[in-house]
């Protein structure tokens, strides 16, 4: 009799995780549109990593990588009406060196 170890790693498939998606699991998914269409990019690009990304077309490629924005601008506004003032130089000072 084998006891189960509760803290023991999870076992998992060998294979691929990007082979076993498709198109039509993705359609399936209870999400919107938009997201939708971002998972397939994504898929499309090869995963994660996207290693075939520069053969997507252009319109493809804005639905795989998007930014946002209000977030980049507004983030660290936000963070200073907070009281998170020594974030907000962190952030600063680390969007001046890119």
């Amino acid at each position: 009799m084998t006891q189960h170890n509760p803290y023991a790693t999870p076992q998992a498939s060998v294979a691929d995780a990007e082979s076993l998606v498709s198109d039509e699991q993705i359609a399936a998914l209870p999400i919107s549109d938009k997201w939708k269409q971002r998972f397939s990019a994504i898929h499309h690009a090869g995963g994660i990593k996207m290693p075939k990304f520069k053969e997507l077309p252009a319109e493809e490629r804005r639905k795989a990588f998007s930014f946002n924005f209000l977030a980049f601008f507004f983030g660290p506004i936000y963070y200073a009406i907070k009281g998170m003032w020594k974030r907000v130089w962190h952030c600063f000072w680390s969007a001046q060196w890119w």
